[in-house]
């Protein structure tokens, strides 16, 4: 394999290369999402102001930017939020208003909701298991709602959308749906959930990735 390669997709250009976790800089499953994303940004009469937490190398980021939004996007990983800067020039969009930051994801919210700024979009994508700085724990079942609740107070009062994607976790899509109903306004608007899933081509077997919970209030 060469160390690293560059791919297209619907005139997003990334930049791959195998991590010693295996992973390429994508994960190629999330494909529906952005499409979704990428509609809920460009929905509304004015730009929608989004946050993509725990960003990764930004195709997220990338879609709703190029779709209209003003989007900020964290991630603890200087690596990958170099990443997404780099995916962004070599898509021909850095003149697109991307913020990129690297910190973590809880101290930031933190610090957004004393600066008093609001968003009307906000992507989740958290991981299942993770150690801060200081030797913190991050157990995804543990921690979830207090992260959705945080979260909830830098919401706009009429959001647009928010969407959570969550990998390798001991809950349903039911389960998780019900979590971002407790984060999004309390208005019956339509909540989906359900797992996404990659179609293997050599033997047409189903193989399960992921689970999603997305919120479309404000489209």
């Amino acid at each position: 394999m060469p160390s690293e390669w560059e791919i297209g997709y619907q005139g997003i250009q990334v930049m791959l290369q195998i991590s010693a976790s295996q992973h390429i800089g994508i994960f190629p499953e999330q494909a529906a999402n952005w499409q979704w994303i990428a509609g809920a940004s460009s929905a509304g009469q004015h730009p929608v102001k989004i946050l993509n937490l725990f960003g990764y190398t930004g195709v997220a980021s990338l879609f709703a930017a190029r779709s209209g939004a003003v989007v900020t996007h964290v991630d603890a990983s200087r690596k990958a939020v170099l990443q997404g800067k780099r995916n962004q020039a070599l898509s021909g969009l850095s003149d697109l208003p991307i913020r990129w930051i690297v910190d973590d994801v809880s101290k930031f919210i933190n610090r957004e909701i004393r600066r008093e700024n609001r968003y009307g979009g906000l992507i989740l994508d958290p991981p299942k298991f993770g150690r801060g700085p200081k030797g913190e724990i991050w157990k995804l079942e543990n921690h979830l709602d207090a992260l959705l609740a945080t979260c909830r107070e830098i919401l706009e009062p009429n959001p647009r959308f928010a969407i959570i994607t969550t990998y390798q976790v001991d809950m349903s899509p039911t389960e998780l749906g019900m979590s971002l109903a407790g984060m999004v306004p309390p208005r019956a608007d339509r909540i989906e959930a359900g797992e996404i899933i990659q179609v293997e081509k050599s033997s047409g077997r189903h193989i399960r990735q992921a689970i999603f919970a997305s919120w479309a209030g404000g489209l």
